[in-house]
């Protein structure tokens, strides 16, 4: 019973969960449609995706306005969706870390085809929910707009329903929604960074503990898991079951070794990147040195230190200004040119400032130096032009 698909073994939830389920859902003719697992499950997607809504709406209505009334409408993309996104990460894996206890996990003949308990049924729901609200919002706001994103949330919500209900590899499904608690310390990052105290203490301690977390909570466990996956009979499964299985099961872990990369390779960039006060020292050094120099075609070069990045403007030639790499991805800026001042704080977020390699046009950096702005202005003044 325990290893057939809905239609061949009876629901394994108790009569007191389908007595929640009937108080929760006023229609009692969907519980008999649909059965009593799907019922919980689609009773918690529906919650979920509610609840991401009205946390959206709040934090919108009543709590941005105090906290981040001086943000960008840009930065209160990435903090609404970053205050929004706690929720799933603080609520499912704690559900399915208790539902995986309640697997035959040690059994490999029904480990991969076992029925999900109420717990694997609402924690699936709620991070389904969850992630059918974000590709909306991804879809609405283009700055946090990814296909790879995008991709990840599409295929979870057609195929985590899919096994859970069908009692197929509940294990790796329930593993997956387990490691979105690495989530917290990735949203903290975003909203310290948007909020301004991305060289705080705590962003230190945060970012260190989101990347000691990611490995043990994604990476660690892959090995074990790809041996559940190789040894485990998959004697109930339909050859369609199957195909679906394997065509979708090593997704994740791909997605999550490419993630621990970017993140390993930030972490060793952090780590390799001089401290900021010898940085500006070096700098100040060469100003010196540039000092008293002649300047041909009269064309001005202004070369500052920002905080740990280089901005480099040719005030004769807007076309050629360009902002050099960051360091730190961060820049507070004072420039002053031909009597006209611009002042620039911009943040990167893991791209830092557009794409860095030849110089491009003052057009194209202002612009993705304003998508990353942490107050969504930036101003740059020549003789010849200016544009913010």
């Amino acid at each position: 019973g325990a290893c057939g698909g809905p239609g061949l073994a009876q629901p394994s939830v108790p009569g007191g969960a389908r007595a929640g389920v009937g108080m929760l859902l006023p229609l009692p003719y969907i519980q008999e449609t649909l059965g009593d697992e799907a019922t919980i499950l689609f009773q918690s997607f529906s919650w979920s995706f509610a609840a991401s809504c009205v946390l959206l709406v709040l934090w919108r209505g009543l709590i941005a306005p105090v906290v981040a009334a001086n943000r960008s409408a840009d930065d209160l993309v990435f903090l609404t969706n970053s205050v929004v996104s706690l929720f799933p990460a603080l609520t499912a894996p704690f559900l399915a870390v208790q539902a995986l206890w309640e697997l035959p996990i040690s059994d490999h003949a029904t480990a991969l085809a076992a029925a999900p308990t109420p717990l694997a049924l609402r924690a699936v729901g709620l991070s389904c929910g969850y992630m059918a609200y974000d590709t909306v919002f991804c879809l609405a706001h283009k700055q946090v707009r990814h296909p790879l994103l995008l991709g990840h949330h599409l295929l979870s919500i057609l195929f985590f329903p899919y096994a859970t209900l069908r009692h197929r590899a509940l294990l790796v499904v329930l593993f997956f929604v387990c490691t979105e608690v690495t989530n917290i310390g990735q949203h903290v990052r975003i909203i310290l960074l948007k909020l301004g105290h991305e060289r705080s203490r705590l962003y230190l301690v945060n970012g260190v503990a989101w990347a000691v977390s990611f490995f043990v909570v994604r990476i660690l466990p892959s090995p074990y898991l790809f041996y559940k996956m190789a040894d485990c009979s998959y004697a109930a499964f339909s050859r369609a079951d199957f195909v679906v299985a394997w065509a979708t099961m090593p997704i994740p872990f791909v997605l999550n070794s490419f993630w621990f990369y970017l993140l390993a390779s930030g972490v060793l960039r952090f780590l390799r990147t001089p401290p900021i006060d010898a940085l500006l020292s070096s700098e100040n050094h060469h100003q010196q040195q540039q000092q008293g120099k002649p300047r041909s075609g009269g064309s001005r070069q202004q070369e500052l230190a920002c905080g740990g990045m280089r901005c480099v403007l040719e005030a004769g030639n807007c076309g050629r200004a360009r902002l050099a790499h960051g360091v730190c991805g961060r820049a507070f800026c004072d420039m002053d040119t031909g009597g006209a001042r611009a002042c620039e704080r911009a943040f990167g977020e893991g791209r830092a400032l557009g794409s860095w390699g030849p110089p491009r046009s003052a057009s194209a950096v202002a612009g993705a130096a304003k998508q990353s702005s942490a107050h969504g202005r930036v101003l740059m003044s020549s003789h010849r032009c200016a544009f913010s």
